[in-house]
């Protein structure tokens, strides 16, 4: 095991607890962040996203901490150093073709008592003992590296006594000149959260299980074939790749879990070692707009919900009914989030009901906030909001509000993942269970300052413009509600309005996205979009995905103005009104898993990682449609002037 630095943010949302990722050379699995020492850690707080962590087996909270600040630098502290270990423990060397598993203790060469690993192990003790020794920062041995091919002599030489005096420049001379092997291609996977290596050994002497020579098996160039020289057996990589047949497994990021057990999963596969269905992140995100304070003087909920919780517990224990009475009983989001959250810490401790707050919960309150404050600003504070005045201009006939956020905290978690599927790819199916990243219950925790702007639309406006497609909404296929995503931030009903006005808000979104990319400074890459869309409810979120300390260059927060804004929704008809692939794209429908009418990457379609729907559910024709040819009349064509 070794440390290596990443960035915070891609900890938690690209290369996170239980990925595969590669590094110069080499291959890694991550660790979680249970490893990390405690005293390199700091509970944080953020009330909005710590609702949202698993219950756990304790009776204690889980908790969200980040890492501490190293140096007064922001550029350092966007690192920090994560365990690590080599994997797939399967490696192929460059030159000879060998192919084995470099843990394994009977990788030696022959006469040989002391195994691969064994001196790889042997000489990083000598490195840290020199370190210690002489204060120096001699470079530990992170890669595997043939034991076959390399020269044997250099191998003695690095394996002396770290008090030798030739030893620094035996190290060296042993770095450049030994042969490096490269890390098998797969690697094994279950929807249990098992990874591991693919017994290439064992498959190959199916047939001849008496041969015990490990270190012949070699792989062709073409990476099709193996053969072992000892007993010439082959064996096609394809079969073996499709034979699944593994077992006794384990969980190799968590802290402190390191015993094998059986895998008792049915949908055990092999897929290459990058592959998203090996490794895919729950994330969950929340603004920083809530803190503890909020939470002073609100002793009359806490007692109202203890009374609700022990009354639901004698009648029948079903948390629905209790979620039910909390939103009979609390008008305003906030109060219904407070009684939530109070009614979350009592399940926690007396486990007698599960409350679990989705993230639709959570976007509401956000709402009711975004869309309640009028100015904030304070040095010193998380926030910088400002409303901008619609008086006396257009967008007023279908915006009611538009929110200037100058810095605003958006903090990210990591609570999860899953393998061989995703929460976002369930269509029409049963979204998979998390597998669990921590036995520790600590999450990790990254901020960043963003800018941006929030508009809230007129929903009754949207409510009009689906009425008058009433038509074409019947005819909408079925299927669309088959496969809609289980994507926890929205609530989209069974009346196919909803789904067409989703349709209708996901695709401004998109093209303001498009639009903002060549005016305000960022790549479309660095933005993204946050949505809100609920009964009654319609406002978009559009906000940068990095900043500094102080926020960033204002790019995004600049367009707000109504100038600018106007002129936004003046192009909009010339942008939409062709497309590159017409008249293809025009005339799309969704197929299979493909929810999209016309929208693709010449128009609507964005990088993945600005969508929080992955590019799904989105057309062009309900921004500037004719009405005619089965398409939806545009909800801008009466303030373009123009239609399609």
């Amino acid at each position: 095991m070794s440390n290596h630095n990443m960035r915070k943010l891609a900890f938690v949302l690209s290369t996170g607890p239980g990925s595969i990722t590669d590094l110069s050379g080499k291959s890694v699995l991550i660790h979680s962040m249970d490893t990390v020492p405690q005293e390199k850690i700091e509970k944080k707080s953020n009330l909005l996203l710590e609702s949202l962590l698993p219950n756990n087996n304790n009776n204690e909270k889980s908790q969200l901490f980040w890492f501490k600040e190293k140096s007064e630098s922001q550029s350092e502290n966007l690192y920090v150093s994560i365990r690590s270990e080599i994997f797939p423990k399967n490696h192929i060397c460059t030159k000879c073709r060998r192919v084995f598993d470099y843990s394994d203790y009977r990788i030696k060469r022959r006469d040989d008592p002391i195994s691969l690993i064994d001196i790889i192990r042997g000489i990083n003790q000598n490195i840290q003992e020199n370190n210690k020794f002489n204060n120096k920062k001699l470079g530990r041995i992170d890669y595997v590296f043939c034991l076959f091919c390399s020269d044997e002599k250099i191998i003695k030489n690095a394996q002396v006594n770290f008090r030798d005096p030739n030893f620094q420049s035996s190290l060296i001379e042993f770095h450049k000149k030994v042969i490096k092997m490269q890390p098998f291609r797969h690697v094994g996977i279950c929807d249990k959260g098992h990874i591991f290596d693919i017994d290439l050994f064992f498959h190959t002497h199916i047939n001849n299980k008496s041969c015990d020579s490990r270190t012949d098996l070699t792989i062709d160039r073409s990476y099709k074939k193996l053969i072992c020289k000892a007993c010439n057996q082959e064996a096609d990589i394809k079969e073996i790749l499709y034979r699944g047949k593994f077992h006794k497994q384990r969980y190799q990021w968590l802290h402190k879990q390191d015993t094998q057990e059986e895998c008792d999963s049915l949908n055990i596969q092999t897929a290459l070692r990058g592959d998203k269905k090996v490794w895919y992140p729950i994330n969950r995100t929340g603004l920083k707009l809530l803190d503890e304070k909020i939470l002073n003087g609100k002793e009359e909920i806490k007692n109202q919900i203890d009374k609700l919780y022990s009354d639901v517990v004698r009648s029948n224990g079903n948390p629905n009914v209790l979620k039910k009475q909390i939103e009979t009983n609390y008008l305003k989001e906030i109060d219904k989030f407070i009684a939530l959250y109070y009614a979350k810490e009592r399940s926690t401790s007396d486990k007698k009901l599960w409350i679990d707050i989705s993230e639709s919960d959570i976007r509401k309150v956000e709402y009711e906030l975004l869309t309640e404050k009028n100015s904030t600003e304070n040095d010193n504070s998380y926030e910088i909001i400002n409303e901008v005045s619609l008086l006396n201009s257009e967008l007023s006939n279908f915006i009611k509000k538009i929110t200037r956020i100058d810095k605003l905290e958006l903090d990210f978690t990591i609570i999860g993942l899953n393998r061989l599927g995703s929460e976002l790819f369930d269509h029409g199916q049963k979204p998979p269970e998390a597998i669990p990243i921590t036995v520790l219950d600590r999450y990790p925790m990254v901020k960043i300052n963003i800018e941006g702007f929030f508009i809230k639309f007129d929903a009754e406006q949207f409510a009009l413009w689906s009425k008058k497609n009433s038509e074409y909404i019947e005819n909408l296929e079925n299927s669309l509600f088959e496969n809609l995503q289980r994507k926890k931030n929205i609530v989209i009903s069974d009346d196919k309005s909803d789904l067409i006005e989703f349709y209708l808000l996901h695709s401004i979104s998109h093209y303001l996205m498009s639009k903002l990319a060549f005016t305000s400074g960022y790549n479309v890459m660095s933005l993204r979009e946050r949505l809100y869309f609920f009964p009654g409810v319609r406002g978009i979120m559009i906000h940068t995905t990095d900043g500094d300390e102080e926020g960033s260059m204002g790019g995004i927060a600049f367009n707000s103005s109504i100038p600018r804004m106007e002129k936004l929704f003046n192009e909009l008809y010339p942008s939409l009104r062709q497309c590159s692939n017409d008249p293809t794209c025009l005339h799309d429908r969704p197929k299979g898993n493909n929810s999209n009418f016309a929208a693709c990457y010449a128009c609507l379609v964005l990088p993945e990682t600005s969508c929080e729907f992955m590019n799904s559910y989105l057309d062009r024709n309900t921004l500037i449609g004719n009405g005619k040819d089965n398409k939806p009349s545009g909800f801008f064509s009466n303030y373009t002037h123009k239609e399609i």
